[in-house]
């Protein structure tokens, strides 16, 4: 899964989840888990187009996610075994 913060008007962002469905990420059903049990809902969530390619994106705005988006982050970082 890839995040994707896009700057919008006067300190806001825009948050993309991506995930690519032919290639799915490690944490991927993790972090839609979470998303879920957290009861997050994305402002849009459906099939779109991407880096040129056709992607299953959740977008969220940032103030939104608070601190969810450093919690997914954590998550990402342990399935994946980075080091922080």
């Amino acid at each position: 899964m890839l995040v994707r913060l896009q700057p919008k008007e006067w300190m806001m962002y825009s948050v993309y989840f991506v995930f690519d469905e032919d290639s799915p990420d490690v944490e991927d059903e993790s972090v839609r888990q979470y998303v879920n049990t957290h009861k997050l809902i994305p402002k849009m969530h459906g099939q779109a187009m991407f880096d040129e390619e056709k992607r299953e994106v959740m977008y969220f705005g940032k103030c939104y996610l608070g601190q969810h988006l450093e919690a997914i982050q954590n998550l990402q970082q342990e399935l994946c075994g980075f080091d922080r």
